[in-house]
């Protein structure tokens, strides 16, 4: 129900993605799981899961690997083991792996420096098979340019070619190997069913993988073409290890430092492959990605306009007919992934005629049900909004499965999608019902987690002027309400689950001080506003002089919440 956060299954993902062949993988690290649980996906021999934390495995196994149906620590290929970085990769010498992959979240603690260094990469460089793939990730925000520039210098000393791919803000994957790392199939390995369904946990695509930006150290203009390279980092040099924790706590604009030094030199992963007949592809999926953030992010609470973009897609770019010999004779038939586009609209139509008339066949929901399941740019995410008001135009036949199509709604959405009404609506719904949720701690955290979610919302409606001054009332009345309601049950199930009353109580003032009291300030300001209008309208009807634009219901509109007040 909820996404995987992209970095950490991504890790995993693409180094297994660019090895063309791998079947011996090790895996250091990885604290959450869910990169052991991509590389299972694939079709391997063995794992080697030096894993470091026991307590974190336990955590993986309770909520990331019971969403599976194998969990990875029951897979006969994976030999899991507790034991530091340091002693797992050198013990890979013996037995060298195609893919070796390094996710620890230390890279500016003190047990985290030796993984930035020279002899490290060199350990690293003999426990790989020749044509074996090296990824690394490196998870800070607070990492300026240099410390970057040291890094890939230091990896491309040793291997015919690095890449460095930012994956996220302050999630960065070096990633080294041969040179023909990135190869002309790349894009081709990509779509392969078992990558999409690992994308699909975080709400992505293919396409957003082939469009991350990279910087190449193979690229005949790219960045050693203008930036020297620095000397690699050593062990028996300690300036660059000390200096991490230093460089953290530097103040400066890292982002900035980060854009001025590789921005100019980067390109998209994609580009950086040799030019193939799936390239077409990616661009009109990831064309389809784009559409659909600029939906979700552009019309608050309002997804429907995607069926004319998606429409407009099929008529204006269809994809290349397909070519059959049928008795004889050449038949041209359209492509697959066009038809499948075209049925969705067949088995909505169909939906949304039964549910005009108050009833839909379970067999029909079922089949625009399936439409949602697997993830399709321009349309997966809205079959969930589609099946929604379907289950509110007839009477709710399915709650559990309406709850769901909510959470999805809500969670896999683009971080600047401000609607409101579709985290107040799951709300009601949850609160209404709570039963549709299995455990007391589910309908806690769910609503907790919702909550956190329209904060969220709200603070990105900072400076967005609305379309009309009635309905954004309506959206924090609804929110006001909905915040008191849920703020009421929690205090109920925390007595249930025995929280802490001093914990419980301190997120009930946090909620109050950053949701509920704004908003009401914000409602004043809204009605104030309103009662202005009203008696512009009066002096209009009455023919009395007017004051400059009175008369225009959205001029000197309060430009939502006053910028300090979501703030700490």
């Amino acid at each position: 129900m909820t996404p995987q956060p992209v970095a950490e299954s991504v890790t995993s993902l693409l180094p297994m993605i660019l090895h063309q062949r791998p079947a011996s993988v090790a895996l250091i690290g990885d604290d959450t799981g869910a990169g052991l649980q991509a590389i299972c996906e694939f079709p391997v021999d063995t794992v080697a899961a030096f894993r470091v934390d026991q307590a974190a495995t336990a955590l993986a196994k309770k909520y990331v690997w019971s969403q599976t149906d194998q969990m990875p620590a029951d897979d006969s290929r994976v030999v899991m083991q507790h034991v530091a970085a340091g002693l797992a990769i050198r013990s890979l010498k013996a037995n060298p792996r195609d893919v070796i992959v390094v996710d620890l979240p230390q890279t500016c603690s003190a047990g985290g420096q030796d993984l930035y260094t020279l002899e490290f990469y060199q350990q690293v460089h003999a426990g790989l098979k020749t044509g074996g793939i090296f990824c690394q990730r490196i998870s800070e925000h607070d990492l300026g340019g240099d410390v970057l520039i040291r890094m890939i210098s230091t990896v491309d000393s040793l291997f015919d070619r690095a890449i460095m791919a930012r994956v996220s803000s302050g999630d960065i994957l070096l990633i080294a190997g041969p040179v023909d790392l990135v190869d002309q199939q790349m894009l081709k390995r990509m779509q392969k069913v078992h990558v999409a369904s690992v994308l699909a946990r975080s709400g992505w695509d293919w396409s957003q993988l082939a469009a991350l930006p990279v910087v190449d150290t193979h690229d005949a203009f790219g960045i050693f073409e203008h930036i020297p390279r620095l000397g690699p980092a050593t062990v028996d040099n300690g300036w660059f290890a000390f200096s991490l924790p230093l460089e953290r706590i530097r103040r400066a604009n890292k982002s900035e430092e980060i854009r001025v030094t590789f921005a100019p030199h980067q390109r998209r992963l994609a580009d950086a492959a040799p030019m193939s007949k799936e390239y077409a592809e990616f661009a009109r999926r990831f064309s389809a990605v784009v559409q659909q953030a600029e939906i979700l992010n552009g019309f608050p609470d309002q997804p429907m306009p995607y069926r004319k973009s998606l429409r407009t897609e099929m008529l204006r770019n269809p994809r290349p007919a397909v070519e059959q010999i049928v008795d004889g004779k050449v038949v041209q038939n359209a492509d697959p992934r066009d038809e499948y586009r075209k049925n969705y609209f067949l088995a909505l139509s169909e939906a949304v005629l039964q549910a005009e008339a108050g009833f839909v066949n379970p067999r029909v929901l079922n089949r625009l049900n399936e439409f949602a399941e697997s993830y399709e740019p321009l349309l997966s995410h809205f079959a969930h909004h589609e099946l929604i008001r379907i289950h509110e135009a007839t009477e709710h036949p399915r709650p559990a499965m309406e709850m769901r199509h909510r959470l999805d709604t809500v969670y896999f959405t683009e971080p600047g999608d401000m609607s409101v009404r579709q985290v107040a609506d799951a709300l009601d719904q949850l609160l209404d019902d709570p039963e549709i949720l299995p455990t007391v701690e589910a309908r806690f955290d769910h609503t907790n987690s919702l909550l956190q979610e329209l904060i969220k919302r709200w603070e990105s409606r900072r400076g967005y002027k609305p379309l009309s001054s009635i309905k954004t009332r309506e959206d924090t009345e609804i929110s006001i309400r909905v915040t008191k309601s849920a703020l009421k049950q929690m205090q109920i199930w925390a007595k249930e689950l025995k929280l802490d009353p001093s914990a419980v109580a301190m997120r009930r003032r946090y909620l109050n001080h950053q949701l509920i009291s704004p908003l009401r300030e914000y409602e004043s300001m809204v009605i104030a506003h309103q009662r202005k209008h009203a008696v512009a309208a009066a002096r209009e009807d009455l023919q009395l002089p007017r004051e400059s634009d009175e008369h225009n219901e959205l001029s000197g509109f309060p430009v939502l919440v006053p910028e300090d007040a979501l703030t700490n």
